[in-house]
């Protein structure tokens, strides 16, 4: 069962994040805006900057603190060989899970009759050297020691970024959710760095090959068939698993692990058309919730109504257009666009954005 936090929205759990400076919250609160059901966007860092007002580089210093409180982990994206906008993941239930974990590893110091982990200092994630040196250590002491007990410390504050892919794995195939899928990982990354210590002691980078022998380890142990397994990205399934009807009811959960595959073509013609890239994976992403979760007939309606469009800046009517390019018109006059041409579909984007009001949704 995942903690509570699992049933709060993204905005809302964004709002009542703590510790955090304002440009930090303030970037928060923009990405809950712009995820998926499953706290995923691609974001460009002028987007952000334009939004909140601030200089790209406070924004990047922002990102990098939120990743820092475990609020976010971002992965780099590549388009025709050159660095595209990142993919940026919001995490909740981090700090119950590390909570979880660190309780547990309290637990085994008093039994073994060692001083509690608030006196040991664990090793940063950089620290390849460090980490090598303290699995020999941990080796000479049968596992049962200060060094053992660094490494387990290292594996809880660093982990939860650390090994995310394995997280998030978790989460996608097991059904394990929030502070009990990091929990369970922390764990695992337990039990690989004892019975893994000599590969990971050899290795160029000790940290990489903890991290890929986590991942594995998770992936041996999912539920999930070997074909399913061998489906997997780092966060979901590979998008050519899945069938290509756009408002397939099994889209319900849509996140962008689907659209980059399925709907890709949509967000392609959507920034030849002159919008930008964030707007283009987060309105679509919306567009495809809305068309599966509502009856044929008030598709339109509902997204001209929708609040996140809105607050995104999308005007009713250009939300009623993108649900016409997505499903066709209401009545089936014009057929979906991802049925026709290269052209139609053009087409269909160019009144997309020419119906956008404001200037935040174009490049």
């Amino acid at each position: 069962m995942g903690d509570a936090s699992e049933f709060v929205s993204w905005p809302a759990w964004a709002r009542v994040q703590r510790g955090l400076g304002a440009s930090a919250r303030g970037v928060l609160v923009e990405l809950a805006a712009l995820v998926d059901t499953r706290g995923a966007a691609i974001v460009e860092i002028g987007w952000l900057a334009d939004v909140l007002g601030r200089h790209p580089r406070t924004i990047r210093r922002a990102l990098a603190t939120l990743e820092e409180h475990l609020l976010i982990v971002r992965e780099a994206r590549w388009e025709e060989g050159h660095q595209a906008p990142s993919r940026v993941q919001l995490v909740r239930g981090v700090n119950v899970g590390q909570a979880l974990a660190r309780a547990s590893l309290e637990v085994r110091c008093q039994g073994e009759g060692l001083p509690s982990v608030q006196g040991l200092k664990p090793i940063g994630r950089e620290d390849n050297d460090g980490l090598r040196y303290a699995f020999r250590a941990a080796e000479r002491e049968g596992w049962r020691g200060v060094a053992s007990m660094r490494i387990a410390l290292s594996a809880v504050e660093s982990g939860p970024s650390q090994f995310w892919h394995a997280v998030a794995r978790r989460r996608a195939f097991d059904g394990v959710y929030g502070a009990d899928a990091v929990a369970d990982v922390l764990t695992t990354s337990w039990l690989v760095a004892r019975e893994s210590s000599a590969s990971i002691i050899a290795a160029g980078r000790p940290w990489a090959a903890w991290t890929q022998a986590v991942v594995r380890q998770c992936a041996a142990e999912s539920v999930a068939s070997k074909a399913d397994r061998d489906a997997v990205t780092a966060l979901g399934v590979v998008p050519d698993a899945c069938p290509i009807v756009a408002v397939d009811r099994e889209l319900r959960d849509a996140g962008l692990d689907e659209l980059e595959g399925k709907l890709g073509c949509v967000v392609a013609a959507l920034r030849s058309a002159g919008m930008c890239q964030t707007l283009a994976w987060a309105g679509t992403a919306r567009i495809v919730q809305i068309a599966v979760t509502e009856t044929v007939s008030q598709r339109h309606t509902r997204a001209g109504r929708d609040g996140m469009l809105a607050a995104l800046g999308v005007s009713p009517e250009a939300a009623r257009a993108w649900m016409t390019l997505l499903v066709g018109s209401r009545r089936g006059v014009t057929p979906s666009a991802i049925d026709g041409t290269e052209e139609d579909l053009a087409d269909a984007a160019r009144l997309v954005v020419d119906a956008c009001s404001t200037h935040r949704l174009v490049a």
